[in-house]
C-alpha cells in the first residue's frame, strides 16, 4: 500500500506539516502582536483601529492560506506556468484572482478614507440598514436592528449614507386620506408621540437631563402626497444605539391608534371602465 511512496515523499509530507505548524504559530503571534499595538499606542480612535486590527487579521489568513497551497503544490506543478498559461485552469484562477483584488483593494481604500468603520449606523445601496460589525478585506458585516446580519462585498458597495453615531433623528411621515380632518389626525399623532416619551424616554438622546428633541408632531409637510392624501409628520431625536427599533416602534403605534381612531391612511382609487 506504502510502496508507492519514496523516502523523498514522505520527507516532504513531514516538511509540509512542519511548515503548516510553523504558518500557523507565525499567524497567532503576528495577530497577537497586532493587538498589543493597538492596545497600548493611541493610533486613532478605538472604532478605527478595530476596523483596521480586523482588515490585517482578514488579510493575513487569506495571505496564509493561499502562501501554504502553494508551497503544497510547487513540486508538482510550475506556478508560474500555470498563471502565465492561457488555458481553463488559469482563466479561472485570473477570474477569481481578479474578484479578490477588486474586493481587497475597494475595502483597503475604504479603511484607508475611514469611509465606514466598526460601529458606524449607515445605509448602504439604500437596502441593508444597520450597524457596522467587521471590516474585513473582502466584505463588511452589517447587523440590521432585526438582528439579521448582512455580509456586502466591497466590491459591491455602491452607496454609503453614514448616520450619526451619537444622536439620530427619527423622521416618519403619515400620509392620511383627503376625506379625513387633519386637526382630529394631529391629535391621534400628538397622543401617539406622548406615549412614546413616556414609555420609551430612555430611547430620547438627553442634553443637562433634558430631551435633545422629543417625539413630537412636526406638521403638514406635503398636501398632495403622491396624490394619495396630505402627509403629517412626526419627529424625534433618540440615541443611534436605539434608532432602528425607535423607527419600527414609532410606526407601528401610529398603524394601531389610527386603525383605532378610524383614520383611513391615503390610497390610490383605481377605476376600472369597461
Amino acid at each position: 500500500m506504502f510502496s508507492s511512496f519514496s523516502i523523498d515523499d514522505v520527507s516532504f509530507i513531514g516538511e509540509a506539516i512542519l511548515v503548516g505548524i510553523g504558518i500557523i504559530l507565525l499567524v497567532i503571534l503576528i495577530k497577537r502582536l497586532l493587538r498589543w499595538f493597538f492596545k497600548y499606542f493611541d493610533v486613532t480612535n478605538r472604532n478605527n483601529e478595530k476596523s483596521i486590527e480586523q482588515f490585517f487579521r482578514s488579510a493575513l489568513n487569506y495571505g496564509a492560506i493561499a502562501f501554504y497551497v502553494l508551497y503544497l503544490f510547487h513540486p508538482y506543478i510550475d506556478v508560474t506556468s500555470v498563471l502565465m498559461g492561457a488555458g481553463i485552469i488559469a482563466i479561472i484562477l485570473g477570474a477569481s484572482l481578479q474578484n479578490f483584488v477588486r474586493d481587497a483593494f475597494f475595502g483597503f481604500v475604504r479603511l484607508y478614507e475611514k469611509q465606514m468603520v466598526v460601529g458606524d449606523y449607515v445605509t448602504i445601496n439604500g437596502k441593508y440598514r444597520g450597524k457596522i460589525e467587521e471590516v474585513r478585506i473582502r466584505y463588511v458585516s452589517l447587523r440590521e436592528w432585526s438582528g439579521q446580519l448582512f455580509l456586502v462585498s466591497h466590491s459591491e458597495i455602491k452607496e454609503i449614507q453614514k448616520l450619526s453615531t451619537e444622536k439620530m433623528t427619527v423622521i416618519e411621515q403619515v400620509v392620511i386620506g383627503y376625506q379625513e380632518d387633519p386637526k382630529r389626525a394631529q391629535r391621534v399623532l400628538v397622543e401617539v408621540c406622548r406615549n412614546m416619551n413616556q414609555e420609551h424616554k430612555e430611547w430620547l438622546q438627553v442634553d443637562d437631563d433634558e430631551p435633545v428633541q422629543p417625539f413630537d408632531f412636526y406638521g403638514v409637510t406635503a398636501l398632495h402626497k403622491d396624490y394619495v392624501g396630505v402627509e403629517l409628520t412626526l419627529i424625534g431625536c433618540v440615541k443611534a444605539e436605539h434608532y432602528f427599533e425607535a423607527c419600527n416602534t414609532l410606526r407601528k403605534k401610529v398603524a394601531e391608534a389610527c386603525y383605532e381612531k378610524e383614520i383611513k391612511l391615503g390610497e390610490v382609487t383605481v377605476f376600472y371602465q369597461s
